[in-house]
């Protein structure tokens, strides 16, 4: 886990040790951040998407259950909000009702369709492009947008009010030879960070692909930090459990955020699609920490999950709250 003091920390959960210790006495206290997937429409076809069953359904979420969710959302204290997908999130037609949310907001985005009015409803947004030029992003992602999102970016970075801006990277056997390439590119537009993390792929003949190539694509990554000013996040502690043996043996951390689909249901966590409560039926107050919560979790087997997003939090509840091996009295 990286020990420095960025947005990255997975440390950052200690800050909501109250949460943490309700959640091992079997009460779930309001989520710190609320993922939202307003819609399953999607431009792109990326060949590594995880959420194309999701993209077969073609659902949105109403403007009114949209509204509630965020009135919900400030009533509980939730203090950010991060809109993707699902779909990709701005082509939904419904995005300035995150206004009306005080915290932090977030949107990850391909990018395409970025425009003035949904740049200045966010504090914080990241471009997943996971290419270094236009033929390996149509390659990556089935579509022909490569200029058309390096223009946009070039044009926003010059409105006000200015959010956090940065670009993504899931490197995979097809494109990570453009890692050095995307870092010099986006350290020429400006932006304030660059996010470089290995595609998900569950099992199989994929998996053993992406392995394979991930000590080149590390290098590379150190080779651009060395000539880029731009701040890099290479290979993210969430693929800890991925890489490597997990150190817990009960996925518990899957409170700390909530999960909306764009059919109205939630789901235990951004990868596990086990789904509980609706909505268009019950309000997030009433879904959260009931018992049909708590059977969805409990359904979860960390065996089957190859990567766990929740991996440094679980291992921090472990370690610390559970088995105390930083000692916590002796401060």
């Amino acid at each position: 886990m990286s020990n420095t003091f960025d947005e990255f920390n997975s440390w950052k959960c200690l800050a909501y040790a109250e949460k943490c210790r309700a959640i091992l006495a079997g009460k779930f206290l309001p989520p710190v951040v609320l993922h939202v997937y307003p819609t399953n429409y999607c431009n792109a076809r990326c060949n590594f998407c995880i959420m194309k069953e999701e993209h077969e359904k073609k659902a949105k979420l109403e403007k009114e259950v949209f509204q509630r969710l965020i009135r919900s959302a400030v009533d509980m204290g939730i203090k950010s909000i991060h809109i993707s997908g699902g779909g990709e999130p701005t082509l939904y037609d419904q995005l300035d009702i995150v206004r009306d949310f005080p915290g932090l907001k977030v949107l990850s985005t391909n990018g395409a369709y970025l425009t003035t009015g949904v740049y200045r409803l966010f504090d914080r947004i990241r471009v997943s492009l996971n290419a270094g030029c236009a033929d390996t992003h149509k390659k990556i992602m089935g579509i022909a947008t490569f200029d058309q999102v390096i223009a946009n970016l070039r044009r926003l970075r010059g409105e006000n009010p200015k959010p956090q801006l940065g670009l993504g990277f899931v490197v995979s056997p097809e494109n990570w030879q453009d890692i050095l390439e995307f870092c010099t590119l986006a350290d020429d537009i400006g932006v304030d960070f660059i996010h470089i993390r290995p595609a998900y792929y569950p099992r199989g003949e994929q998996d053993d692909n992406i392995r394979k190539i991930m000590e080149a694509a590390y290098h590379l990554c150190e080779a651009a930090k060395k000539c880029c000013k731009t701040r890099i996040f290479a290979l993210s502690d969430k693929f800890d459990g991925y890489w490597s043996k997990r150190e817990y043996d009960k996925c518990l951390a899957t409170p700390l955020h909530a999960v909306v689909t764009a059919t109205g249901e939630l789901i235990v966590c951004q990868d596990v699609f086990i789904r509980f409560g609706n909505l268009y039926k019950n309000s997030l107050e009433e879904i959260w920490g009931s018992s049909e919560h708590k059977a969805a979790i409990a359904k979860i087997k960390i065996e089957e999950c190859p990567r766990c997003v929740m991996t440094s939090p679980n291992t921090i509840i472990q370690k610390v709250f559970i088995e105390n091996k930083i000692m916590m009295e002796l401060i």
